[in-house]
């Protein structure tokens, strides 16, 4: 898989004009959604600091500053409650994703690689497996797959480890 700093992510999601596709981004990034997830959400399921993702009906949370965001794009478009947050395709998700990575990173990030790498960025920053689940809705057999796809080791070692016990 491909691994991406934080930083290369902050680099990516700063360095991206268009305010819907830094929206789109940003919201993959945060909550880890699918492609269909995304494509999927209302203005609606957006309540402060939550969005609700998925049939499941299940909230992820987003930082302040994308929530405040999101609430300038929907009033600034005029977009209704109801109405989808972003009215394209998921295959016009998937270009807008890799074409602005390749233009500021040099390597092509789908909004696949873009869940992955939340989860792997959360993972490196402690967050228990369990909950990176209910963020992104995945098993957590499935999240320490993911994470085991990666190259990457936490910065954490046994030494440190065993000094705490």
């Amino acid at each position: 898989m491909k691994y991406i700093t934080q930083k290369d992510m902050r680099k990516l999601i700063g360095s991206v004009s268009s305010q819907r596709d830094s929206l789109v981004i940003r919201i993959i990034y945060e909550t880890g959604c699918s492609l269909k997830e995304l494509a999927g959400i209302k203005v609606s399921d957006i309540a402060g600091n939550m969005i609700r993702t998925g049939k499941a009906a299940r909230f992820s949370q987003i930082s302040g500053k994308l929530s405040k965001d999101l609430k300038l794009y929907t009033e600034g478009n005029s977009i209704k409650k109801e109405s989808l947050l972003f009215d394209i395709s998921g295959r016009r998700i998937s270009q807008l994703t890799e074409s602005h990575a390749e233009k500021i990173l040099g390597t092509r990030l789908t909004p696949h690689d873009l869940r992955n790498l939340h989860i792997m960025h959360a993972y490196l920053n402690g967050v228990y497996l369990e909950n990176i689940a209910g963020q992104t809705g995945l098993s957590e057999l499935r999240i320490f797959q993911i994470i085991s796809s990666f190259n990457v080791k936490p910065e954490r070692n046994y030494g440190n480890f065993l000094k705490r016990t």
